[in-house]
């Protein structure tokens, strides 16, 4: 049985195209954190706010908040996964950490309800990324994905796009050799307001998508056999 929370997030989650939840906090004229805290359980909606977010996922009041009620569409099943055998890490830069905070934020939140184990390191700037990752995948027990994340802003120094090549270049170089993924989620952006609207506000989290993709290729990699 899923509570008012759980079944807001699955019908959000459910709607063609997917409505993102940044996207339906901004309507019902709440912060992307009140909406994550109502969607998690820690909040309890009101009778009217529980009104207008049954009105925009299009169900009616009763649907919606009545106990055991479907949170997926008639013949869509929905798992609820619970691995902790899959570790998953997230190596994230502190450069730029108004930026960085939120794409780890974001990637915490999709990899906790994928129900895997996850590890965070920290590392000084997006330079440092490629040997901490590589450490991660050269140790006893690597972890089954890594999500690296970080923030170049363009317009910084002169040598941005530079950086960001070798990075890319050398996280690619070590996902190859060690047959483990390394989801991408360094922001290049020019401007600071490109990056904190890819990090949770206008284009969504890219911490969130990283996740995503290293969780998919988890899944992918053990069909082929891994």
């Amino acid at each position: 049985m899923q509570g008012i929370g759980s079944r807001i997030r699955s019908l959000r989650e459910a709607r063609e195209p997917r409505l993102r939840q940044v996207d339906l906090a901004r309507s019902l004229g709440l912060t992307k954190d009140e909406m994550w805290n109502i969607e998690n359980g820690r909040t309890e909606p009101s009778a009217r706010l529980l009104a207008k977010i049954a009105k925009e996922l299009g169900v009616s009041v009763e649907e919606l908040a009545r106990p055991g009620a479907p949170a997926e569409p008639a013949g869509k099943q929905v798992e609820a996964p619970n691995d902790r055998n899959r570790v998953v890490a997230i190596v994230v830069s502190r450069w730029n950490e108004f930026v960085t905070r939120e794409l780890r934020h974001g990637a915490e939140q999709e990899l906790a309800r994928s129900g895997c184990a996850v590890e965070v390191f920290e590392v000084p700037g997006a330079w440092e990324l490629p040997v901490a990752v590589a450490a991660l995948l050269r140790r006893g027990a690597p972890p089954s994905a890594v999500v690296a994340l970080g923030c170049i802003l363009q317009g910084e120094t002169p040598h941005a796009r530079q950086l960001a090549s070798d990075v890319a270049s050398s996280l690619m170089r070590l996902q190859v050799e060690h047959g483990v993924p390394v989801a991408w989620g360094v922001l290049t952006p020019d401007t600071p307001e490109q990056a904190i609207d890819r990090a949770g506000m206008k284009l969504g989290n890219k911490g969130r998508e990283a996740a995503l993709a290293a969780l998919a290729m988890i899944d992918v990699l053990a069909a082929a056999g891994r």
